[in-house]
């Protein structure tokens, strides 16, 4: 369930049979999910993890080359924390706002994920 967290994988296929791309993935990770593993699929990776302190988010970078007529499967594990419930939205039940992750393709093409919901453990706020 939502209350003991989850998975968020990202997909990125190269179908040119000829030559190798070279792939940066971005990921902001708001401050109300704790990453409990980051994995990429087989591949030789140069990580950059950035922790944005303003905003106690997570900036995760992702750089590598995709050989020919190869997929590479980022997942993220995570567990949400509890939150105070002056940082909750106007609607609780509604969920929060997780931003899109977006990929750049040899410099040239962006493509960007759609935003999801994350449904935290919601506190009675009838008192």
């Amino acid at each position: 369930g939502a209350a003991s967290g989850g998975i968020i994988e990202t997909t990125v296929t190269n179908n040119d049979p000829y030559s190798e791309a070279r792939i940066e993935l971005f990921d902001v990770i708001p401050s109300y999910i704790k990453l409990t593993n980051v994995e990429l699929s087989n591949l030789p990776v140069n990580q950059n993890v950035q922790h944005l302190e303003k905003k106690k988010s997570w900036i995760l970078q992702h750089s590598f080359i995709l050989p020919p007529m190869t997929t590479a499967l980022l997942t993220l594990d995570y567990d949400p924390i509890l939150m105070p419930f002056q940082l909750f939205p106007p609607d609780p039940n509604r969920g929060n706002e997780v931003p899109p992750s977006w990929a750049t393709w040899n410099a040239t093409e962006t493509l960007y994920s759609h935003p999801s919901l994350l449904l935290p453990p919601v506190p009675d706020m009838s008192m």
